[in-house]
């Protein structure tokens, strides 16, 4: 089911469960905080080489190394995996 016409009427839910919605700024300052956290986060590491390449595919095509040496310079990460391998002689 889409929403068409405005916003949604969450009266019902507010009434029969007692839910109240979260504030709009709290919910985007609590969401871009985790993802900032899970970014550094060794334990996220799957998902977020997932992400990377995802984004570094669709938008950095072009400069690729540069995205990478940004993101591991923001996040204090190491993307060393991502690059191809070397053959030094």
């Amino acid at each position: 089911m889409q929403v068409r016409c405005g916003p949604i009427d969450v009266s019902k839910a507010m009434k029969q469960v007692s839910w109240t919605p979260t504030d709009w700024t709290q919910a985007i300052t609590s969401t871009v905080e985790f993802y900032e956290a899970a970014m550094r986060d060794a334990r996220w590491r799957t998902q977020r080489d997932e992400v990377i390449q995802i984004l570094v595919g669709q938008l950095y095509w072009d400069s690729r190394e540069d995205a990478y040496a940004a993101l591991e310079k923001i996040y204090d990460i190491d993307l060393e995996h991502f690059r191809p391998a070397r053959d030094e002689l």
